[in-house]
């Protein structure tokens, strides 16, 4: 090959060099290009996953896929027997439809009761115990966020707590009065603003005790109530007997959570002046009070004589 000369006739180009370039570009080319194929067909370990770049987010700190893995499976719960180190949020076990088991209020966070600083609204979870026997006055206001939301709460204390009914506080319907919230009551508090509540007893059980008024002596009965699904059901344990000194008699000390809507006319078994045991008309009046009378037409009793009342049995809807 003959050499060839620039236009400035100057500088010269061997014919060998040019024949020494191409060997080169046609040499090198192909085997890099090669790589890079192979490298790109590879799906099996073209990187490792500690070669690959994580961005560190939330929990996650690694800054490798393989750190970040690795980490992730250090940090999790395990499937079988998870321990946790904070309250877990879960859903609320039910039967028939609505109440808390019993048996399962353990799980959930607890508050203790108190006249003002109840805060069962910064708790975790849907379903809260109250421990302790004081009565709230006031719930501490909640986020705008959680207005018409609910909280379940479940009295731990065997003797329970008790809500002083307001405007800010509506118990059943009711802006006064302090009503009992027994131990393992299911209660639903809604927040129908970030400073009031309507609070519902939906299941709670007990007993209370019941005066007689009317006779020489104040004799008393336990009577068991059950509320469930907004039915209120109350049962006679012991008889109500005394030496009666008034034609009107009358049976007080009904907790205030169950006092009727409504006057509730039903009957029950008395006795008047020591004779025969007969059906009688009885009423629950919205104070709770219920007042007794001699037969079903309504006659007062006898101001003297031995009184028996045996039987009373009545559910009505709050």
């Amino acid at each position: 090959m003959t050499t060839t000369n620039f236009i400035d006739d100057q500088t010269v180009i061997e014919a060998s060099w040019l024949n020494d370039v191409d060997e080169a570009i046609y040499t090198t080319v192909p085997a890099n290009q090669i790589t890079v194929n192979n490298h790109i067909a590879d799906t099996t370990d073209a990187h490792a996953a500690s070669a690959i770049t994580n961005t560190p987010a939330g929990a996650i700190a690694a800054t490798t896929i393989q750190a970040a893995i690795n980490e992730l499976d250090t940090e999790k719960a395990p499937k079988d027997s998870p321990t946790f180190t904070t309250v877990v949020s879960v859903p609320i076990p039910t039967w028939a439809g609505s109440a808390v088991r019993l048996d399962q209020v353990s799980q959930y966070p607890s508050v203790s009761s108190h006249a003002t600083t109840m805060d069962i609204f910064l708790a975790g979870g849907a379903t809260v115990g109250v421990s302790g026997t004081t009565t709230v006055t006031a719930i501490p206001n909640c986020t705008a966020a959680q207005v018409g939301s609910t909280k379940t709460i479940i009295p731990s204390d065997a003797a329970g707590f008790s809500i002083t009914a307001s405007a800010s506080l509506v118990v059943d319907g009711a802006t006064s009065g302090t009503y009992l919230m027994p131990q393992n009551a299911n209660i639903q508090i809604i927040a129908t603003s970030v400073s009031t509540y309507k609070i519902t007893t939906i299941e709670a059980s007990g007993t209370f005790t019941g005066t007689l008024v009317g006779c020489t002596t104040n004799p008393t009965a336990v009577f068991r109530y059950k509320k469930s699904g907004g039915i209120t059901s109350i049962s006679q344990q012991t008889s109500l007997t005394g030496t009666s000194n008034s034609s009107g008699k009358s049976i007080t000390g009904m907790p205030n959570a169950l006092f009727p809507s409504v006057n509730t006319a039903f009957h029950v078994t008395t006795q008047d002046n020591g004779g025969a045991y007969v059906v009688s008309a009885a009423s629950i009046g919205t104070n709770g009070t219920i007042t007794l009378y001699k037969d079903p037409t309504g006659n007062a009793f006898t101001a003297s004589g031995t009184f028996d009342m045996v039987t009373l049995t009545v559910s009505y809807p709050l």
